[in-house]
């Protein structure tokens, strides 16, 4: 739209409707647009102005009016615009205006520059500065444009280019062989190659060192050992930083436990042993016997009344001229420990008499106030009542049975009443005590390869009695062949009987016979004789396996010799039928289940199916009056028991063969089956774990009895019956709180 005066539109030769016409009437303007005004020409009737108003007001012919307003003079006809930005302007700026102004600003110091950091100063936010020419550059923290390193270059702080990387690598020479000049890097399997020949020129030293001490009875040598990471000592031990007593000490371990295969790989002083039990016609050997704490005595004694727990006095050593089993020298027999250190971890089992880093005394040496003891005494033999019923560890007698009250209560006949209050039943320290040494002497987790136990004895409902020829006589079809000579039986008139165990008697002979009890060496029958009491026993009667008598190694059981040594078994160590011993104790596996004194498991309602929790009673003292323990019981800590933090989840409650034990951090003696799946009686831990069973509280029987064939050894469990449950394969050892 234009704004043109009278004059003006004279002088235009075209005149748009929209263009604005303004008569200046000399105090004032009036514009109206030529589409207006030339409408209003056509129609008007009057015209008339307002000079007080500045209006003119044109009326047409159709009686309508039109007013005009005046042009206000302050306002311009045409925009105008500023070239440059100017202080108190309210025009627009050009756009060359603003640049020229910007340009000009940029080359004076008023704006913030951009600076880098030091050491100690941050850099400042700001306008970077722009890069030189040439190739590629990046802005450093310093402030500057930088071009990177095209090579690695000692103390550079520049960046390095991709390509200048790659081509250092590929520069790079590694050694395929030590060199005393090079200082390149050398490949892995050449260093353990060179490990390897170091390790076996040590194992060489150390044989031709052992063969100096075995001529001049001297220790003169620290074992070559194996590396791992547990073995922190050899960096001393290779520069000459050990003390006398790491060299004086002797250490043993094995590697592998918890593995597939229960063959050990033997460690430290271990290395290069043997061992092999005895019978009662051939004497085995170990090269174990000079060392603690394999090396314990058998001893015989009596316990007597001490400062809150019980006291043993030696009466005399096994070897001494004195020495006697048979209650005139006390009515204890026990083997003597000294403490020891033992370490478990990463499948290492280790003991030794010195403290080896990451070693810990044994709690079988402590008492309950974490005192060690300079002496332990453990019953060698199950614990049995005399024929004046009172609770010894002495031979000849039959191993108690019972549920976990009763044999506590047995426990407490012991002769002397001063000591019956600390009597109790063995702790779950000398299971993992008896274990460990197993474990390592014999370099296996699968002990029923070397000693089977009283595993398969004979134990049928079809062993019937089928003629009865004379007094402690008895006929037995063929599976009279399965029976030997010297074992327990019970006579009885009902299958799988829990009865007095005064009812038992010993098989003093075997022959073979007609059905009649006729001696005949080609009968089909055989001819069954035993001792005690003469049980009247009619046909039909069933004859049972029960667990061996006590001292049944040591020649007290009828027609059976005793063990020639201190481990083994008599006549056959691999025939499951025989009890076996081990460094003197008796039946530390097989023949009758072991009642633990302070494990329990509580049954846990877990979905469709169950879990087990375990209980560990920390401190017997407190669970006074002891029982036949409940759920309120083992949850009570003022009752000494405590939770342990582990548990056998659903998916191992199941009875199986043992893949996995578990244990609490806190007492890593008590150990417990996590994992009964997977494994067998060649694999893993080798024995059987019992679980599944309607009881919620049970108690722990460990060892298996003497029909449990291959489930049966020293990780074997039997946690699935009630603490009650007083069946005749649930014994028990007599042990004092010492």
């Amino acid at each position: 739209m234009a704004v043109k005066t009278i004059a003006e539109l004279a002088q235009t030769n075209t005149i748009a409707d929209n263009d604005l016409l303004v008569i200046d009437d000399g105090s004032r303007n009036y514009s109206i647009t030529w589409a207006k005004l030339k409408a209003a020409l056509t129609a008007i009737s009057s015209f008339t102005c307002d000079n007080t108003a500045g209006t003119i007001t044109i009326t047409l012919s159709t009686g309508a009016s039109l007013t005009v307003t005046p042009h206000d003079p302050t306002k311009q006809d045409s925009l105008e615009w500023d070239t440059t930005p100017t202080a108190g302007s309210t025009k627009p700026v050009t756009s060359g205006g603003i640049k020229s102004a910007l340009d000009d600003k940029l080359d004076t110091d008023d704006y913030v520059r951009f600076t880098g950091a030091t050491a100690s100063t941050a850099g400042t936010a700001g306008i970077v500065p722009a890069p030189a020419a040439g190739g590629s550059r990046y802005l450093s923290s310093e402030g500057a444009w930088q071009a990177p390193d095209t090579t690695p270059t000692s103390g550079s702080t520049r960046l390095i280019t991709s390509d200048a990387v790659y081509a250092a690598i590929a520069a790079l020479t590694v050694d395929a062989a030590l060199s005393d000049s090079s200082t390149n890097p050398v490949q892995n399997k050449i260093i353990k190659a060179a490990l390897d020949g170091v390790q076996t020129a040590l194992d060489a030293i150390d044989a031709a060192l052992e063969a100096i001490d075995e001529e001049f009875g001297q220790v003169v040598h620290v074992t070559a050992q194996t590396f791992t990471e547990q073995e922190k000592f050899i960096a001393r031990q290779n520069i000459g930083a050990i003390s006398a007593n790491e060299v004086e000490h002797k250490r043993f371990g094995v590697s592998g436990v918890g593995q597939s295969s229960p063959t050990l790989t033997r460690l430290y002083d271990a290395v290069g042993m043997t061992a092999t039990p005895s019978t009662d016609v051939t004497e085995g050997s170990s090269d174990f016997d000079k060392y603690a704490p394999f090396n314990r005595k058998k001893c015989v004694g009596n316990w007597t009344a001490g400062d809150g727990k019980a006291v043993f006095n030696v009466q005399a050593y096994e070897g001494d001229a004195d020495y006697a089993e048979d209650g005139s020298m006390g009515d204890y027999v026990a083997v003597e420990v000294e403490p020891f250190y033992f370490y478990e971890k990463d499948g290492i089992a280790a003991v030794s008499t010195y403290q080896w880093p990451g070693y810990e005394i044994h709690p079988v040496c402590k008492d309950y106030d974490n005192n060690i003891r300079a002496k332990t005494y453990i019953p060698v033999y199950g614990l049995a009542q005399d024929a004046n019923g009172k609770a010894v560890s002495l031979p000849g007698y039959q191993n108690q049975r019972g549920g976990y009250n009763d044999l506590r209560n047995y426990a407490k006949t012991y002769a002397n009443a001063e000591v019956a209050s600390y009597a109790m039943i063995e702790p779950s320290a000398v299971w993992h005590y008896e274990w460990l040494l197993m474990t390592i002497e014999f370099a296996t987790t699968n002990m029923q390869n070397i000693m089977y136990g009283a595993a398969s004895m004979r134990y049928s409902n079809a062993d019937t009695i089928i003629a009865v020829p004379d007094a402690n006589k008895v006929v037995m079809g063929a599976a009279g062949s399965n029976f030997v000579i010297g074992q327990t039986i019970l006579l009885y008139a009902s299958y799988d009987q829990s009865v007095n165990v005064n009812l038992y008697n010993r098989i003093t002979n075997i022959q073979k016979c007609d059905a009649s009890g006729n001696v005949d060496s080609s009968g089909s029958y055989y001819l069954i004789t035993y001792d005690g009491t003469d049980r009247s026993p009619s046909v039909g009667w069933y004859i049972c396996s029960r667990p061996w008598c006590t001292g049944a190694t040591a020649g007290y059981a009828p027609g059976v010799n005793a063990v020639k040594g201190h481990t083994g078994s008599p006549v056959n160590n691999t025939s499951g039928k025989y009890a076996m011993r081990y460094r003197w104790r008796e039946n530390v596996y097989g023949n009758q289940n072991m009642t633990t004194l302070d494990l329990a498991d509580l049954r846990v309602a877990d979905g469709d199916s169950f879990h087990l929790d375990w209980y560990f009673l920390a401190d017997p003292r407190k669970y006074v009056p002891y029982g036949n323990y409940g759920k309120a019981d083992i949850q009570n800590t003022a009752k000494g028991w405590v939770k342990l933090g582990v548990s056998t989840p659903v998916a191992s409650y199941v009875n199986g063969y043992v893949k996995e034990l578990g244990f609490d951090s806190a007492y890593p003696w008590v150990k417990v089956p996590i994992l009964t799946t997977g494994g067998s009686a060649s694999t893993f831990f080798s024995d059987y774990a019992y679980l599944v069973n309607s009881a919620e509280v049970r108690a722990v029987r460990r060892g298996g009895f003497v029909t449990n064939g291959a489930y049966a050894g020293p990780c074997s469990f039997n946690a699935y019956y009630a603490v009650s449950s007083a069946s005749w394969h649930f014994g028990a050892t007599l042990y004092m709180l010492q």
